[in-house]
């Protein structure tokens, strides 16, 4: 019996065992990945309609988000200025803003979101927000101006 060292074939099955733990390490990472972004998106969004809300109380004039869910954008903008953006504008599909890949699905109640000077909204709107994975994140802004995040799909 010969102790000097692995024969070829223990040296192999090592790589094999290596090569399996490697790729299901990965495999594992990229859906962790997929949710992360999701969660990133959803929690922007949250950040931004706040924000909205904020600026609408503290300037005393109506706010409004933009959803496009053609192009999977949102921006906010000043009532007195319509088509000129407040801050940035948020690319859901956009890899350098940190989303990359997701899917801006709906709103419920149109394209825009109007925050008045009293913090409150002109309707009860939640949109959905969708990961390439199909998981999705539901944000609900409520009549009163308050945000909500609901995790999940309705089947979960």
């Amino acid at each position: 019996m010969n102790n000097r060292g692995f024969s070829f074939i223990e040296l192999l099955i090592s790589l094999a065992v290596t090569g399996i733990l490697v790729g299901m390490a990965a495999f594992q990472f990229s859906h962790q990945n997929e949710h992360t972004r999701l969660s990133h998106a959803s929690r922007s969004l949250m950040s931004d309609l706040r924000w909205a809300r904020q600026m609408a109380v503290s300037r005393g004039e109506e706010i409004r988000l933009i959803l496009d869910t053609i192009t999977d954008r949102y921006w906010i903008e000043r009532a007195t200025y319509p088509g000129i953006v407040v801050g940035t504008v948020r690319d859901f599909k956009d890899g350098k803003q940190g989303y990359g890949g997701m899917d801006l699905a709906s709103s419920s109640n149109g394209n825009m979101i109007r925050f008045f000077p009293k913090g409150t909204t002109n309707t009860w709107t939640t949109i959905t927000l969708r990961n390439n994975d199909g998981k999705q994140h539901r944000i609900t802004v409520l009549a009163t101006g308050r945000v909500r995040l609901y995790e999940g799909n309705d089947d979960e």
